[in-house]
Parts: C-alpha cells; sequence; structure tokens
C-alpha cells in the first residue's frame, strides 16, 4: 500500500483496530459478542469471506467506532485536500499543517497512524519546521517496519527513510542517516529500483563522512541492484554515481569506462546523459585527452541550448575555461547573477588563480573583491597568500 492510497482493506483495518483495544478484542472475545465464530471472523479480517453491511454494523457498535470511523469516510475528504496541498508545496502549508494534525489526532490502527504521521511530517517540512517534521517521521518509521513485518509492504517505509535521510542531513548527522540507511537494506532486497536508490544515497552520506573508500563499494552494491532492475536510467545513474568515486579515488581510467557505459545506458535519459558527458570530459582532461574532452564539451554546451538547465551549462562552461586556460566562459559564469552560487563560486576561483598567474593585476584585484557570499567561501588567509603573491609580482 502505497502513502498515495486512501483505503486500507476493511477486514485489515478492524484486526488493526481490535490489536491496538487489546486482549478484549480476541478473536474469540469478538466473535462471541457480534454471534460468529472464531474461525468466521478470522476469514472476515483476513479477506477469507466477506463482510456484511449488518456485520460491520455490529462490529462497530463492539469497538464502539462510527461505521464512518472504520471505513474512513470520516476523513476522506480531509485527506484528499491534504495530498493536494502536500504536492504544491507552496499551495497554503498551514492549512495543510491544521488538516494534518486532525487527521493525526483521530488517526485509529497503526496504518491510519502510520500514513497520518507522514503526512503530518511533510507538512511540518513545507513549513521549514525541520525538527517537529524529523519526529514525525522517527514515530511513522517504527510504525512503517511493523507494517512490513506484518504485510511485507515496502512503500511507505521507503517513502518515511527518505525523508529520515532528507532531514538527518538538514540536522548535519550524517553518521545516522547512514547508519538507518544501513540497518533497512535488506528490507528492499525484491525491490531493485529502491535498494539501489538507498544505497547511491548511503554513499553520499558517507562520502559527507570522509569515508571515500567505503563510499566506492557502496556505490557498487547501488549499481548491483541496478543492474537486476533491467531499467536502463536506473543503471546509468548508478554508473555515473560508481565513476564519481573512481574519479575522487585517482582511478580515471575506470571513471572513463564506466561512464562510457552509462552514455551507452542513457539514450532516453537526455539530463542524466548532461551529466554523464560532463563527467566524462572532466575523466578525459586528467588524462590528458584534450581535444577528445574539448569535442565533448563543445557538443553538450549545443546540445543544452535546447533545455533550461543553467547549471549544467555554466559547469561545461567553466570546464571548457579550465581546458583551454581562458578565461572568456568562466567570467560569464562568474558575472551571471543568475547562476547558482556554488558555481560562481568555483568560477571565481578560477579566475583569481587565472589573473594572479597572468600578472594582470586589475582583473586580480577585480575578482578579489568578491561578494560576501563567495568571501565567506575563500578563506582569510588564501586570499592573503594570493595577495602576497600577487604584490611581488607587480
Amino acid at each position: 500500500m502505497s502513502e498515495d492510497s486512501l483505503d486500507i482493506p476493511l477486514g485489515r483495518r478492524i484486526a488493526e483496530i481490535m490489536k491496538e483495544k487489546g486482549s478484549a478484542y480476541s478473536h474469540q472475545a469478538m466473535g462471541k459478542r457480534i454471534g460468529v465464530s472464531r474461525e468466521t471472523l478470522r476469514l472476515m479480517l483476513h479477506g477469507g469471506r466477506e463482510i456484511y453491511d449488518f456485520e460491520v454494523k455490529k462490529i462497530c457498535v463492539d469497538l464502539k467506532l462510527s461505521v464512518e470511523r472504520i471505513k474512513q469516510q470520516d476523513t476522506w475528504l480531509m485527506l484528499s485536500e491534504l495530498q493536494q496541498l502536500l504536492k504544491h508545496e507552496g499551495r497554503d502549508p498551514k492549512r495543510a499543517l491544521e488538516i494534518a494534525n486532525h487527521l493525526q489526532s483521530v488517526a485509529i490502527g497503526m496504518t491510519e497512524r502510520c500514513k497520518t504521521l507522514f503526512y503530518l511530517g511533510q507538512a511540518h517540512k513545507n513549513l521549514h519546521q525541520y525538527e517537529p517534521a524529523h519526529q514525525a517521521w522517527l514515530e511513522a518509521y517504527d510504525l512503517a517496519k511493523a507494517i512490513y513485518d506484518k504485510y511485507g509492504e515496502t512503500d511507505l517505509l521507503y517513502s518515511i527513510i527518505s525523508n529520515l535521510v532528507t532531514t538527518y542531513t538538514i540536522r548535519k548527522d550524517f553518521t545516522r542517516a547512514a547508519e538507518l540507511l544501513a540497518m533497512v537494506e535488506d528490507y528492499f532486497l525484491t525491490t531493485p529500483i529502491k535498494s539501489a536508490s538507498l544505497t547511491y544515497s548511503r554513499s553520499k552520506l558517507l562520502e559527507s563522512l570522509g569515508e571515500v573508500q567505503t563510499a566506492r563499494e557502496v556505490s557498487y552494491d547501488s549499481l548491483k541492484y541496478a543492474r537486476s532492475s533491467n531499467n536502463s536510467n536506473v543503471i546509468g545513474r548508478a554508473l555515473i554515481n560508481a565513476a564519481h568515486f573512481e574519479f575522487k579515488l585517482r582511478e580515471y581510467k575506470e571513471a572513463r569506462h564506466l561512464l562510457v557505459l552509462a552514455l551507452e545506458e542513457l539514450q532516453q535519459d537526455p539530463i542524466s546523459s548532461f551529466i554523464a558527458k560532463k563527467e566524462l570530459a572532466k575523466c578525459l582532461i586528467k588524462l590528458g585527452e584534450k581535444a577528445e574532452a574539448e569535442d565533448i564539451i563543445l557538443s553538450a554546451l549545443s546540445d543544452l541550448e535546447g533545455y533550461e538547465l543553467p547549471k549544467l551549462k555554466a559547469k561545461n562552461m567553466l570546464l571548457l575555461s579550465i581546458l583551454r586556460n581562458s578565461p572568456e566562459n568562466a567570467r560569464a559564469v562568474a558575472d551571471d547573477n543568475k547562476c547558482e552560487k556554488d558555481i560562481r563560486y568555483l568560477s571565481y576561483k578560477f579566475l583569481i588563480g587565472y589573473y594572479k598567474s597572468s600578472g594582470d593585476s586589475e582583473l586580480f584585484m577585480e575578482y578579489l573583491l568578491l561578494p560576501p557570499y563567495i568571501v565567506r567561501k575563500l578563506t582569510a588567509s588564501n586570499v592573503q597568500r594570493l595577495t602576497d603573491n600577487m604584490a611581488e609580482r607587480s
């Protein structure tokens, strides 16, 4: 059952509510009160026999709940509204939180409780309230594991884990996030695309912790799961990830090999294909194959004209400046106020080095007087060292 599913099977819903109410609602005790045998009730709850309307009414009286509450008819419209609000994060997030809080307060049975906690976490996240979102998802996680143990369902568990990884990352608790992903890996062995995604995330978290060699090993686990999915796009993206770690470990030939394989898989995924080409160009530059690298970059820049992908375009322009040891493209990126800050920072860094080495003191100082967000990324000692070196050459 996915997190978007509105309905819980009636028998399952009744069984979960009975369990919450305790031993007074065993099959034998309840069966006696509503006039059916223990075995008949068991069949009704597990889908082996239809539950007739008159029996539903008897069960509701025994559980001291309305038919509407048992069948979730009383919350259907609110849940539908909430799902629409959550799909559009900027649309009345306070109303979304109000609905989510109400649904969570009336929830009963572990599946409904789990789903409403999941929605509550999303509503808090959309208001940038990450701590209450994290706590809601932690509580939902325990219920999702119980749902998996009883029904073998992974959709809700996967969504909750993905969100918990996000909030752990926001808290910069990369260790806990990586530990969580390691713990749940076995839950998704029969769903290779989810396994590939979770192990991909784990590799990135390990990289954040500085464990690059282990991250590389996990990236190959992700590739193994991706290949068993027989999904070309998933395989291609996993190959890019594995190549990333080979590159970081200076295994440039192996990284190039993996990226060539990735491009073969990504023919139906142009955006990932652009990423693979950019990474391949980086490998070729490291391997001294500059002419081939330049051909790939120029081809990518031409193809990118048909897409709204400014970050990828800027990265390729910067690569071209690095390859040619020429400032023109890097200046275009650095001077573009619409460009993302991390790419502009890299461009400024390249230009400072370029103008320092070329002895152009005027342009060196122009790019040394950086915007505040750039200054924060360049340490004072680095700036002083560059200034001193420039003074010596002037």
